[in-house]
């Protein structure tokens, strides 16, 4: 079964707020089906010339792909960042009664 119209996207937030408030609105507006965010770790990263350190929480946010363009949209309206890290992964194989809910909750 092909299984590439569900994708999980990757975006950075500065903070566990800046996290809750981005999937918060994901959700009500049923882009996604879900967002799972990690603990804050630490990124280093090339940012204007020089290295950067930060902590910095990850969510990884599940949904169709004919909703992505949307979902990006919506997050830079939102983000703190000048360029956001938001990246989308094609799921090319899963469980079927997840990716099915993915589908029926991402509207």
């Amino acid at each position: 079964m092909s299984t590439s119209d569900v994708i999980t996207i990757l975006c950075v937030c500065a903070n566990q707020q800046e996290a809750e408030t981005i999937s918060n609105k994901l959700l009500q507006e049923r882009l996604i089906a879900c967002a799972h965010m990690l603990p804050a770790g630490q990124s280093r990263f090339w940012w204007k010339g020089k290295i950067e350190i930060s902590e910095e929480v990850y969510m990884l946010l599940k949904t169709r792909s004919g909703k992505y363009q949307v979902v990006e949209r919506m997050i830079k309206r939102m983000h703190s960042y000048e360029v956001p890290c938001v990246v989308a992964y094609e799921i090319k194989n899963g469980s079927a009664a997840f990716l099915n809910w993915v589908r029926g909750e991402a509207l």
